[in-house]
């Protein structure tokens, strides 16, 4: 029997929502959102970009963020985010 549209939408949903549960309760994950929450607003606030995407990183380089979440969220190489923490 096949699934119907909204079985799978369903079954999308819930998937994203165990997902979601499971970041949350990771507390360097929980931190990389607090840091990429605080950019946002004092982006916003200055009125200014978010800069480059190698500042982005460096700055939540420099909030604590280790680099393993960072290659695990951005899908860069450990050495990528390694150089760019070293610069």
């Amino acid at each position: 029997m096949s699934k119907t549209p909204e079985s799978e939408e369903n079954s999308a949903i819930k998937k994203a929502v165990t997902e979601l549960k499971r970041l949350s309760a990771d507390p360097e994950v929980r931190k990389l959102y607090e840091a990429r929450v605080k950019q946002l607003e004092e982006a916003k606030s200055n009125g200014k970009g978010l800069g480059s995407y190698n500042e982005q990183v460096k700055q939540l380089l420099d909030e604590g963020v280790s680099v393993e979440i960072l290659v695990k969220l951005t899908g860069r190489t450990k050495d990528e985010i390694e150089k760019i923490r070293d610069k």
